[in-house]
């Protein structure tokens, strides 16, 4: 039996595509790659790279891989915050907590990073106020 795929209606853009590619530019401009420079390194032009960063094309497989390896991160992080079920809406992280997440992936020492993570949980759960 073949799966059927899902279509777009009415060329619609997809929230998943427009997650993506949100991820895709915070990504890019954390690291300071201009959107000429990454599209050369993708074979592709600023445009496509304009595009992939809006939703309206559909990132490949191997551009996904080819953009983690180049922002050496992992694939998931261009799917961080998607429901495994249909998306309605997504909230993106804030410039504060993406540059925090970005430091922390940083962190390679595993007891420091875990002082960081139940220091955050604490921070967190006393609404920071304090502190």
């Amino acid at each position: 039996m073949v799966a059927k795929r899902r279509g777009r209606a009415n060329n619609s853009i997809d929230p998943v595509d427009v997650a993506v590619g949100s991820h895709v530019r915070e990504l890019r401009q954390a690291r300071g790659i201009s959107q000429s420079a990454f599209g050369a390194h993708l074979g592709v032009t600023f445009q496509q790279i304009q595009k992939y960063e809006s939703g309206r094309n559909r990132v490949s497989a191997s551009n996904l891989h080819h953009m983690a390896s180049h922002m050496k991160v992992i694939i998931s992080a261009f799917f961080e915050g998607l429901p495994n079920g249909p998306v309605e809406t997504v909230k993106p992280l804030s410039g504060d907590a993406h540059v925090l997440a970005l430091q922390f992936e940083k962190i390679e020492e595993p007891s420091v990073r875990k002082a960081v993570a139940t220091l955050f949980n604490k921070l967190s759960s006393s609404g920071g106020a304090d502190a």
